[in-house]
């Protein structure tokens, strides 16, 4: 059997070129990421103000055919408090 020898260099060269690239990469999703939320929370009109109502929506019936489950409307509690919640399971 011929073992082939390679030197100590050649296997250090190709990880480090690897892990700079990588690095790279990383650094430049994460600028990039950065500068977007930064221009998201800087724009002006983003969301209602304080004062200003909020949107309407509709949000669709949850069983089809019930009258206790009809779609549902933000403008139908206009004066009241309303809480939203949104989750999920998984």
């Amino acid at each position: 059997m011929k073992r082939s020898i390679s030197s100590p260099q050649a296997k250090s060269s190709q990880p480090r070129k690897r892990d700079w690239v990588h690095w790279a990469l990383i650094g430049a999703v994460v600028f990039l990421v950065g500068v977007n939320v930064v221009y998201i929370l800087g724009r002006d009109g983003f969301g209602p103000k304080a004062g200003e109502r909020a949107p309407d929506f509709t949000l669709p019936a949850l069983v089809d055919g019930s009258e206790s489950w009809a779609d549902t409307s933000l403008s139908q509690f206009r004066g009241k408090v309303v809480v939203l919640n949104f989750f999920s399971t998984s």
